[in-house]
């Protein structure tokens, strides 16, 4: 599979930026992270495995600093969401899981908008997280 012998030939710092990987599929959308691994190496790849893991554990921070039920169920749903839309790009980014149209999120070109209600979903939960201590629960 031409996914598995672009980021088996990566290596440590990668093949250059802009560098033309093998044929592989939807390079711009659902296997971007292929893209990352192999022109800029394992390291940047996992440097992007950190920050997602990170971003993924403030959102957990925020969903348990939250007081109100409905904020902190707003919050856990929408950090599932993102935390599988991780998972499952970066899976098949390295040849794991089945290729779907699921794009890396903030990251990945997903068409459709899929940019913007990211965005949108990362406004809604620092809203919430914003106005935490606004909230009297009694």
């Amino acid at each position: 599979m031409k996914i598995d012998e672009a980021v088996r030939s990566a290596g440590w710092w990668g093949h250059g930026f802009a560098s033309t990987p093998l044929q592989l599929p939807y390079i711009d959308s659902l296997t971007v992270y292929t893209y990352i691994v192999y022109s800029l190496g394992w390291v940047f790849g996992a440097f992007v495995l950190l920050s997602a893991a990170m971003f993924v554990s403030q959102l957990v921070k925020a969903a348990s600093s939250v007081k109100d039920n409905y904020g902190k169920m707003l919050i856990n749903g929408l950090g599932a969401l993102f935390a599988f839309q991780f998972i499952w790009s970066i899976g098949m980014s390295l040849g794991i899981l089945p290729i779907l149209s699921v794009s890396l999120p903030i990251i990945g070109f997903g068409g459709g908008g899929e940019l913007l209600a990211n965005l949108a979903a990362i406004g809604m939960i620092y809203s919430v997280y914003r106005r935490k201590d606004m909230v009297r629960v009694n």
